[in-house]
């Protein structure tokens, strides 16, 4: 008789655990009618042929009237069904990108994300890996929700789960007001980067929920470009970030722009107080602004510090504020520190960074007599090795070439080779990558005439999200190959935290293809480190890729010697 009741004890607790399996994958998202029911109300997705898919799904509370400038509050429940069919929206914003990376309704009430689940889903219940994407944009435009970032093809190759996200940008995210009261919560408190606490908001968001959509909340990856990257260097200082994600992966982050200290960051909230027509620090009065008065205050902020002496700072007006609370210091003084958290990272850029922004700048040629000027006045200390370091073929020619390598080597490649050093000098496991792979197609680089046949900045983009179709392009067989590796790689690196671990066997055969192995940036033979060069040639493993140019670089040092207004240092511990 014990026995008997121990096997009935078995028996209910196995149909409890199956029960609970089928409702939480089958009952709870049903292929029929893609209804998910949330804590929050029920999401009805769509079925795009290749993926499921939940578009506008939203994770806070319209960020307006007392909760503009203000931490993001998560969403009020809701009766009924919610359609999740629609991905166009993107938080207020001037968008100069190309159409793909531009939103097609542009709004204050933006905190909404997307979720790209793949069709096999239901032949294979096991929790997926899930890969949660921010996009750049100099914080100032984009949204996640634009077909550049949309995820059926990845998700559908590579079996993992895609999360897209807004956040708000400009002076909408980034105005820092300090230490105020704000009447509407009645108490005194720090009002700067809202921009990151939606980020933060929407990890808590995948926590929370992607468990209903199939995925495993144990086994997030964060993953941004450009301005995404440089918000996942900073979620890696944070003590409010650390549980929400386990790995990042970090695609062109500019870790040599400097972010705005306080003082800084407060001048430029006073250049958009009158631009506005608030007394300074009113944040009442900003409050009662119309949306476009907001926008075009922060486009007439943003222009007063741009002058000759500070060319860096056209790259990125408004951007977080660090020095103080959640992120002490910059980036690449935490990690040389040891200062951050230890999670498995994929990092890296592509190899003309640069081009993008010096052509942009320079609609003309530069000749050697003003590039020189320029190294002058950049680098008072030190020009004369950049310089050396970066000689011009002829002294008659356009010297763009040139600034374009520099400008690619020391915001991009060198100081994320340096960075990613630093971390695997601290235990954890980094990849480093170059990627050399232009795009083929016109449709990508849309109004970008100087970018055509090089790969910009940006350009990686369509193949990681692997969207040709949705531009009516097609890849080469070369770019179809690298394409296939790379993403072969990130889906690897998304389940299990290392690129080169092979897939469950119960995954689909073309993801079990043969990948070259691609070493820890501490995995050194000698003194080689070791950078994954992707091309549409051969993808293959490099040495010391570009040793010479970054020993130069590093030995300056980053942020402090490239400006003439050198960022300082907020540790002030002394070692003895």
């Amino acid at each position: 008789m014990i026995m008997a009741k121990q096997n009935n004890s078995c028996v209910f607790v196995l149909v409890f655990v199956l029960c609970f399996v089928n409702n939480s994958v089958y009952g709870l998202f049903d292929p029929d009618d893609l209804i998910v029911e949330t804590p929050l109300g029920k999401l009805q997705g769509v079925d795009l042929g290749e993926s499921y898919a939940f578009g506008g799904v939203p994770f806070g509370k319209p960020p307006v009237g007392p909760l503009r400038f203000n931490a993001p509050e998560p969403p009020e429940p809701w009766s009924g069904i919610h359609p999740a069919n629609y991905f166009g929206i993107g938080c207020s914003q001037t968008c100069y990108e190309p159409s793909s990376a531009c939103p097609t309704t542009i709004q204050e009430d933006c905190l909404y994300l997307n979720i790209w689940v793949p069709k096999d889903i239901f032949e294979d219940p096991t929790p997926r890996g899930v890969f949660v994407f921010i996009h750049g944009g100099n914080f100032h435009d984009g949204a996640g929700g634009v077909p550049l970032y949309d995820s059926r093809f990845l998700v559908n190759n590579t079996g993992i789960i895609s999360v897209t996200i807004n956040y708000r940008m400009s002076a909408f995210g980034f105005l820092y007001l300090g230490d105020i009261f704000d009447p509407y919560t009645n108490t005194t408190s720090k009002h700067a980067n809202y921009g990151m606490q939606d980020q933060q908001l929407a990890f808590k968001y995948v926590q929370d929920n992607i468990h209903l959509f199939g995925g495993d909340p144990t086994m997030v990856t964060v993953a941004g470009q450009s301005a995404g990257a440089q918000s996942i260097g900073l979620h890696l200082l944070s003590n409010e970030s650390e549980p929400l994600f386990q790995q990042t992966y970090m695609i062109s982050n500019p870790y040599g722009l400097p972010y705005k200290n306080p003082k800084d960051a407060t001048k430029l909230a006073e250049y958009f107080a009158e631009a506005i027509g608030c007394p300074p620090l009113d944040i009442t009065c900003f409050r009662e602004k119309e949306e476009a008065e907001v926008l075009a205050a922060s486009k007439s902020a943003q222009s007063n510090i741009i002058n000759p002496l500070e060319l860096f700072q056209y790259f990125e007006q408004w951007n977080p504020t660090v020095g103080e609370g959640e992120y002490p210091e910059e980036p690449v003084m935490a990690y040389e520190e040891g200062n951050f958290q230890r999670k498995p990272t994929m990092a890296g850029s592509v190899t003309e960074e640069g081009r993008a922004y010096v052509y942009g700048v320079f609609g003309n040629e530069v000749p050697w007599w003003m590039y020189r000027i320029l190294l002058r006045l950049l680098v008072p200390k030190y020009g004369q090795e950049v310089i050396d370091q970066y000689t011009p073929v002829t002294l008659s020619s356009d010297q763009r070439e040139v600034l374009n390598r520099l400008v690619t080597d020391y915001l991009f490649l060198c100081a994320t080779s340096h960075v990613s050093q630093m971390m695997g000098n601290y235990g954890v496991d980094v990849y480093n990558y170059a990627n050399d792979a232009s795009i083929s197609f016109s449709q990508f680089w849309e109004h970008v005439d100087i970018c055509k046949g090089y790969p910009c900045h940006g350009g990686d983009l369509a193949y990681i999200f692997r969207t040709a179709p949705l531009v009516n392009a097609t890849y080469t067989p070369g770019e179809q190959a690298m394409m296939d590796d790379m993403t072969s790689y990130i889906g690897n690196f998304v389940r299990t935290g290392n690129p080169n671990t092979p897939v469950n066997n119960n995954m689909r055969e073309k993801q079990n293809k043969k990948l070259a192995f691609w070493p820890r940036v501490d995995e050194k033979s000698g003194n080689s480190t070791y950078t994954m060069y992707f091309s549409a040639c051969k993808n293959s493993v490099i040495g010391n890729y570009r040793k010479e140019f970054c020993d130069t670089l590093d030995a300056f040092g980053y942020y402090q010697v490239l400006f003439i207004n050198s960022y300082p240092s907020t540790n002030t511990c002394t070692c003895n």
